[in-house]
């Protein structure tokens, strides 16, 4: 195999595995695990972004020889995938038994609490007018012109007794 061939295999088997665990999206390699960035351990990001920006220089730039780092590399990144593959896969079989030894019980309609439709537009009533700064009475709040032009209301200061 050209080291062309190589590098490309190796790619898109990394490709391949974070589509199947992580759901990653994206054209390449960077762009795929700037999406699920916040699921992988930073060691495993940097990882990728090295092995993505070899495979670039040689595709793109016709870099001659591939850096011996370059193949543990890979196979270290790929053996972290699939470990956390197997994690993220037990991790989902224990809360499928913790589902399974706990059924959801279902409150019957006459326990639910009954709230009086009165009720219910009085609580909107009152959230409607919080959010309206003109209900504040002018005894607690003056209204103020911010630097950028901008109507804020702002507490009275209290007279000291």
């Amino acid at each position: 195999m050209t080291s062309h061939e190589t590098v490309n295999r190796r790619y898109s088997d990394l490709q391949t595995q974070l589509r199947l665990v992580f759901a990653a999206e994206g054209r390449g390699l960077s762009e795929m695990v700037r999406t699920v960035e916040t699921q992988i351990p930073p060691t495993l990001s940097w990882e990728l972004r090295a092995i993505a920006h070899i495979r670039n220089k040689v595709v793109h730039e016709g870099l001659a020889e591939i850096p011996r780092y370059f193949e543990p590399l890979c196979k270290e990144a790929l053996t972290t995938l699939k470990r956390l593959k197997a994690e993220k896969k037990k991790a989902n079989q224990k809360r499928a038994k913790i589902a399974v030894a706990r059924p959801a019980i279902a409150k019957p309609a006459a326990a639910r609490p009954v709230v009086a439709k009165a009720a219910v537009a009085k609580k909107r009533q009152m959230s409607a007018a919080t959010k309206n700064p003109a209900h504040i009475k002018s005894a607690t709040k003056k209204p103020v012109t911010t630097k950028r032009g901008a109507l804020a209301l702002v507490p009275k200061r209290r007279k000291a007794s």
